[in-house]
């Protein structure tokens, strides 16, 4: 399985970045019964953008041809182009990326986490 982190750093050693589309990289990893087989990091082309920051990150995995994503929240229109992509959507926060990548793929991660439109507790009330 293909599991594209969002990361804090370039390798394996990283912690998973707690955001996806400001992550500053994606680290690819090749996961097969529990094991590593291989990785490759990306530097995350959303990372600076100024606006559509998730969706510029999240078409980048997609075109990496990830089966599966791991990161910390994720936002709206990330979370809903990868689900609409068939990509898994996982959660993971304080771990390795590489231990992230193995647990996405025996299926030991909590669901991704959404975001609302304006941050965690979603629309903003004035009373």
């Amino acid at each position: 399985m293909k599991v594209a982190v969002a990361s804090l750093g370039n390798n394996l050693e990283a912690l998973v970045s707690p955001v996806f589309g400001r992550a500053p990289f994606f680290v690819f990893v090749e996961v097969e019964n529990g094991e590593i087989k291989s990785f490759e990091s990306l530097a995350n082309p959303g990372v600076q953008a100024v606006r559509g920051a998730g969706i510029l990150a999240a078409q980048s995995v997609v075109n990496k041809g990830a089966e599966a994503v791991v990161g910390g929240s994720f936002g709206p229109n990330a979370y809903t182009l990868l689900a609409q992509c068939g990509i898994k959507i996982y959660s993971a926060f304080g771990i390795k990326v590489g231990e992230a990548a193995i647990k996405a793929e025996k299926g030991e991660l909590g669901p991704g986490i959404r975001r609302g439109r304006w941050g965690f507790g979603g629309r903003r009330r004035w009373f």
